[in-house]
């Protein structure tokens, strides 16, 4: 057996696992075709621009100039990179605690689920749910808000009982009549029973404060 030759397809085998995972800087994000994957340029071992990003199924993501990618050469040939982990610590959230999970971006937004079971969405802009049905199931539904606008064909609510806190209410629109209630008096100003009159009852199923 020649020893050299040995020492040589060792020293080979070595360099070929020390090279199987390295990291590196993206320098430039492209796609050759739409819905494809995408490929990254790299800046570590030399100057690489043909990365593969091998992105988890379900997560899709556009890295960002500067950020740090950990690399997979196939059969340990720098020929052959495969982004397996692009991360960018620079826009990372802080403050989680043990086993929490954060799904954010460089703009802000965050999908937050924390240790006591919460589950907060957060965003610097709007947030947009489309879907031919919204199903929301839960014993307590709180909205709170400014101003809440609802535009629909038609509104149904089905409740045991109903309660609307409000110093100015309009029915079909503003500048309506106002509305009579019982304890408020109405006049009437023709016939045998023209006179100023207390309304005494009224509704069972709507009251007015």
């Amino acid at each position: 057996m020649n020893i050299e030759k040995l020492k040589s397809s060792l020293a080979d085998i070595r360099t070929r696992i020390r090279m199987l995972f390295t990291r590196a800087a993206v320098t430039y994000v492209y796609e050759i075709e739409d819905g494809k994957m995408r490929l990254v340029q790299v800046r570590g071992l030399g100057l690489n621009d043909e990365v593969e990003h091998a992105e988890p199924y379900g997560l899709a993501m556009y890295p960002l100039q500067g950020s740090e990618a950990f690399l997979s050469s196939i059969l340990g040939q720098h020929a052959h990179l495969v982004g397996t982990l692009i991360a960018d610590p620079r826009y990372r959230p802080g403050g989680d605690k043990p086993g929490e999970v954060i799904l954010y971006s460089r703009w802000g937004q965050t999908i937050w689920l924390h240790d006591d079971g919460t589950l907060r969405v957060s965003a610097p802009n709007t947030v947009e749910v489309t879907a031919p049905e919204v199903t929301t199931n839960a014993p307590t539904v709180n909205v709170n808000a400014t101003d809440v606008n609802i535009t629909a064909n038609n509104v149904a609510i089905s409740a045991q009982s109903a309660s609307l806190d409000c110093s100015d209410i309009s029915f079909g629109g503003e500048g309506g009549q106002p509305v009579a209630r019982v304890g408020d008096l109405v006049e009437i100003t023709a016939g045998s029973s023209a006179g100023t009159y207390q309304i005494i009852s009224g509704s069972d199923k709507m009251r007015v404060a």
